[in-house]
Order: C-alpha cells, then sequence, then structure tokens
C-alpha cells in the first residue's frame, strides 16, 4: 500500500492521540492531520516511527509503497471520504485547543509584563539604594544609600563595597562575571542598533554582612547619549541562609 494510507491506518489505529503523536514524533497538529487526511505523505522516518510506538512491523517495497506484516487494525476498510470529514472536524477542534493553549500562555506572558512593569515602576520611586556610573569606565558618578547602612553593612561600608562591582564581596564572583559580560554584549549591540537608551530589570542575590544572602530586584537605565547607568535597587523580604 501507499504509504501515505499506511499512516493514515497507524494514525487512525495509534492508542495514541493526536497530541501524544505529536509530541513523540516532534510535529505540528496541522501535519499530523495532513497525514491523518492523505493530503500529505509522510517522511520515511516518522512512518517508521510510528510503526514502532504501535508495535507494528513494516516491509517498504519502495520508497512510496509499504507492507504492513502484523498490526491490530480495524476491519473497516477506510474511505477517503470517512477520513476527510474525520480529520476536517479534528482538526477543528484542534485548532481551537491550540489557540485556547497559546492564549492562555499569552494571558499569562501578559500579566507577567505588567506585574513586571508596575514593580519596575515602583522601584524609580522606593528603592533602598541607588546607583549612577559612567558606561565606558564603570567610574561611579553618584551613589545614595541610607543613614543606618544596608544588610548589616554601615552607610561607607555599604557605599565602599557598592562602589567597586567587580571586585566587591556583597555578590559572587561567578554573579560579577556573568553581569559584566552580559552589559558588554548589551552595550556593544544597543551601539549595533543605534538605540540611545534601554532598560532592563532582574533579581538579584545579594551577600549580608552576617554571611547569610538576601533577594533584591533591582533596575539599570542604560543611556548611550549620556554614557551612564542609574540602578535602582529594591530588597525583598526573602533571604538565603
Amino acid at each position: 500500500m501507499k504509504k501515505s494510507v499506511a499512516m493514515q491506518r497507524l494514525i487512525n489505529d495509534s492508542s495514541l492521540n493526536i497530541g501524544e503523536i505529536c509530541s513523540e514524533l516532534n510535529v505540528s497538529r496541522f501535519i499530523v492531520h495532513k497525514w491523518r487526511s492523505g493530503e500529505s505523505n509522510p517522511r520515511r522516518e516518522n512512518l517508521n516511527k510510528l510503526a514502532k510506538i504501535n508495535n507494528v512491523s513494516i516491509h517498504w517495497l519502495s520508497n512510496d509503497n509499504v507492507e504492513i506484516n502484523s498490526i491490530n487494525l480495524k476491519n473497516i476498510p477506510i474511505t477517503t471520504n470517512t477520513i476527510k470529514e474525520d480529520s476536517r472536524l479534528g482538526l477543528i477542534i484542534d485548532y481551537q485547543l491550540d489557540l485556547i493553549d497559546i492564549l492562555k500562555k499569552d494571558n499569562v506572558t501578559l500579566k507577567q509584563n505588567l506585574l513586571k512593569f508596575q514593580l519596575s515602576k515602583s522601584i524609580v520611586s522606593n528603592h533602598d539604594y541607588y546607583v549612577t556610573r559612567t558606561l565606558d569606565t564603570k567610574k561611579m558618578i553618584n551613589i545614595k544609600i541610607p543613614k543606618g547602612g544596608l544588610l548589616g553593612y554601615s552607610k561607607q561600608e555599604f557605599k565602599s563595597l557598592a562602589s567597586k562591582f567587580s571586585e566587591s564581596t556583597l555578590w559572587s564572583k561567578k554573579f560579577v562575571n556573568k553581569m559584566e559580560d552580559l552589559e558588554v554584549a548589551r552595550v556593544k549591540l544597543a551601539k549595533e542598533l543605534q538605540i540611545d537608551h534601554f532598560d532592563i530589570s532582574d533579581h538579584i542575590v545579594y551577600n549580608c554582612k552576617d554571611g547569610s544572602r538576601r533577594w533584591a530586584y533591582y533596575n539599570k537605565y542604560y543611556s548611550m547619549k549620556l554614557n551612564s547607568i542609574n540602578i535602582y535597587v529594591k530588597f525583598l523580604n526573602i533571604t538565603n541562609e
């Protein structure tokens, strides 16, 4: 039989549903429905894989023809009209399910971005400390820290540690190296794309004076024109002992 017919029979007789077949073969629902309706010829590897999944032995007679040696197929003959009608209904249902999944993911992403934006906006006006430094030389321009200091450090201790980012013990060396590499890459890309300014936000772990660690959320505002970075940091009520 033609390999397209063999694929139709394997799909219809499979104990797997359409979604599971897609996952096993790493293909889209659209492709599976095309196979199921006979509108598309499957690749040899996909037919072999589905046959193996179904515990079916097939023998290739040519590039387009195969022989099914053992299969638990339904004895009802498969007609083109039956397959196309069934596939069309299945395709509509699966497209609707796909659309629902996409909308759900988009909704989650939108909520996450909204919360991130709201958090970023609030930190600018409600932060624990902020730093302004140059982009090229990383020279400290300004740093504002509460009089009582932060994380168990005095104001002067914290200022000293925060001012020497690459050599500071406020963060792990691995983190510092990663952040510096990312910053170089971002600034380089911004210059290549002729972007005047951009901002990023993320979480970061600080080392407290007593040896514990404290999570914080930060915002970085990059200005290519001013050759500066403004960094706003807000400590969270989350600690890692």
